[in-house]
């Protein structure tokens, strides 16, 4: 099957160019077309892409020829390429009507067994109990109608299933007074929050509370934020999105909006149930650091059959893994712009509103307040060293909120533990899908849903100006190419010389027209062992008795009446011409300013110790050596001095440096702490 040949016209040597550029988009769309035909297992949701395809886009070009030709030949061959997408639609229609029960590819779960007693009418179907208490977990809200349609049993099986088993699927028990105290936790740690998010900590924390009452609740503990949040509530036409199931496809992208500090925040999302797989911060970019985190996450739930990704050069170990772990030509790392990168795009949103705005606004009022200098390596350092394991907490802690969150619209109310649950009972454990397509209609299409956007010359994937600033930031972010030293792919896979380099080179060149990764700004370390333990022992006694160094903005006859600020303003948009409240409450950061005040305040005294005693090692001349006298103590006449004297002369060095920095903690400070040349 094929469209036939566009006719020549009498007059002329060849159809106008209109007529033949609209003749090669039909060729193209059939081709594409048609090719599904030949795979051995056939996707529903890919006969249903093209189907869209020819009814969007073949038939009003055809229309549009036919009443723009004056020629005869030309409607004939009209008549014919509408019969031939006729027939081509049909075939399409009656692939995609075959059930996945029969694709070779798909493994199903199937925890029902059938029991057969031979005696009259229907057999007994027996659910699994193990299945049915992860299915009616308190963290999970799946209904109990909406589990039976999923088990192809009636809701009556289902609850004596779960009463013969003594499996509880109803509401916790928990007063009212309780689930306030509950929700009022929750809402001094996160004011931003709403009522999904709200549901899904409860959820994770094991309660399973009715709607209706967690409404009731949220309007007892803060009516006016409740109010604000509504009326901050706008509805977003979005375009639908389809993959077939879960693990088939992730999108992994890095957040750059702590880049300013040396912070790079990377994940990964599965695209069919948006569930977090991945989240993590990191002090640089590299290529190695994104590996790690992905390795981390295919541990734990699997490969992907796909990875989608920007053109960033911190994904390239990553693409390199999966093709030789998947194979070549067959997309399994899809190299795309960033409006196709919606599902990791679109949860750098949540990603920032849930915790990553309060650390930017916190560093702001670092550098504002309390004489934080990001150009400084040493403040980057000490910055890292405090706050980079709480932001990880944070990221692990915002990947279970989110993972348990019901998702509205088409998630149906369902948390994305939800989806991938049922996903894999429904759709089956992935396996592939895009057996026999090319890398090219994959990128172009899977895990792509509506009209693709078209980049024009000098335009990012975003489609900006690649001149423009993206933040205010930009001033301090800088592209570099990729260091091509480093093998971590290679050596974190396994791969030795048998894998076909020169094909994966190929493909990799091929598949990148470039690539070039954000560099983090450099951080440096300002001790070495010995000073790196007198900082961390002299940070936890000043922390364990409570004491703040002053000149710092954070004792009370340096805060004022108001007392320490609970709202921080900072600068977004392209040119900072918009303003964002950020609310920090008290209790959560005013300890972490005080840590770092403290911190900063032993840095830079044990940096100006260090130099004092480097400079007068310099200018006091060097005494005479004089004859080392020896001494014969049980025999042993070697004239060293015993190892417990020289561990005691050690320990003790070390306490007088760090009681040193510590006591120079009460002499009278200035207004603010001085500034060290260097550091």
């Amino acid at each position: 099957m094929s469209l036939p040949p566009l006719p020549i016209p009498r007059h002329r040597s060849s159809q106008p160019a209109n007529v033949v550029q609209a003749d090669q988009t039909l060729r193209d769309i059939y081709r594409s077309a048609i090719s599904v035909l030949s795979l051995p297992s056939i996707d529903p949701r890919r006969t249903e892409y093209h189907l869209q395809t020819i009814a969007r886009d073949a038939v009003p070009l055809l229309i549009t020829v036919e009443d723009s030709s004056g020629s005869s030949e030309l409607k004939k061959w009209v008549y014919e390429c509408a019969e031939e997408f006729g027939a081509l639609c049909i075939r399409l229609a009656e692939a995609g009507a075959q059930p996945d029960e029969e694709n070779p590819n798909i493994h199903f779960i199937n925890p029902v067994t059938t029991v057969r007693t031979g005696k009259r009418g229907q057999p007994r179907k027996v659910i699994n109990p193990s299945y049915l208490r992860k299915a009616m977990n308190p963290k999970r809200r799946i209904p109990i109608t909406v589990l039976a349609k999923a088990l192809k049993v009636s809701t009556k099986t289902v609850m004596s299933s779960l009463k013969q088993n003594n499996i509880n699927y109803k509401p916790s028990r928990i007063s009212d007074r309780q689930l306030d105290d509950v929700i009022k936790t929750f809402q001094q740690k996160k004011p931003r929050s709403g009522e999904q998010y709200l549901t899904g900590y409860l959820r994770r924390s094991g309660l399973k509370v009715q709607r209706q009452r967690i409404r009731e609740s949220v309007r007892r503990v803060d009516k006016l934020g409740h109010v604000l949040r509504l009326q901050q509530k706008r509805k977003i036409e979005r375009v639908p999105y389809m993959v077939s199931r879960p693990n088939a496809l992730w999108h992994i992208d890095g957040h750059h909006k702590l880049i300013l500090w040396g912070i790079v925040i990377h994940g990964c999302v599965d695209g069919f149930s948006r569930k977090v797989t991945g989240l993590r911060a990191s002090t640089d970019n590299r290529a190695s650091t994104v590996l790690r985190m992905f390795s981390c996450t295919v541990n734990r739930y699997g490969w992907p059959s796909r990875v989608r990704g920007d053109r960033g050069g911190e994904n390239r170990d990553v693409s390199v893994v999966m093709i030789l772990h998947r194979g070549l030509r067959r997309g399994s790392f899809i190299w795309g712009s960033s409006t196709h990168n919606t599902r990791i795009e679109r949860l750098w949103v949540e990603v920032g509103t849930q915790f990553v705005r309060a650390w930017r606004a916190f560093f702001f009022r670092l550098e504002r307040r309390h004489y934080l200098d990001r150009k400084n390596p040493h403040h980057l350092w000490l910055l890292q060293f405090l706050f980079l394991d709480t932001i990880n907490d944070d990221c692990k802690e915002f990947q279970k909120d989110w993972n348990a969150h019901p998702i509205s619209g088409l998630g149906h109310g369902r948390s994305p533990n939800d989806l991938f649950f049922l996903g894999q009972l429904r759709h089956g454990i992935y396996k592939d899908d895009c057996e026999g397509c090319s890398p090219e209609e994959i990128a172009r299409s899977y895990g792509v849903y509506g009209t693709p956007i078209h980049r024009h010359a000098h335009q990012t994937g975003a489609g900006h100006s690649s001149d423009e600033e993206s933040e205010s930031e930009s001033d301090c972010e800088e592209w570099y190419g990729i260091d091509d030293e480093t093998n971590s792919a290679d050596s974190w896979y396994g791969i030795g010389g048998e894998a076909d380099d020169v094909e994966v080179q190929a493909q990799f060149e091929s598949d990148n027209e470039s690539y070039q990764a954000v560099d983090a700004p450099d951080h440096s370390k300002p001790f070495d062992q010995k000073r790196m333990m007198v900082f961390t022992d002299a940070l936890a006694q000043m922390r364990e008795e409570g004491r703040v160094p002053s000149g710092y903005g954070l004792l009370e006859d340096e805060l004022g009446e108001d007392g320490y600020p609970g709202l921080e303003t900072i600068s977004t948009g392209r040119s900072g011409s918009k303003t964002l409240d950020i609310v920090l409450p008290h209790v959560i950061w005013k300890p972490r300013a005080e840590l770092w005040a403290t911190a900063l305040y032993l840095m830079d005294r044990l940096l100006e110790i260090g130099r004092g005693s480097e400079k007068s090692s310099r200018q006091k001349p060097n005494p005479p050596e004089t004859p080392t006298p020896k001494y014969n103590v049980g025999g042993d006449d070697d004239g060293e001095e015993p190892a417990e004297s020289q561990e005691a002369a050690h320990d003790k060095r070390h306490g007088e440096l760090r009681l040193k920095a510590i006591t120079s903690f009460a002499r009278p400070q200035r207004s603010h702490p001085t500034s060290i040349a260097g550091c």
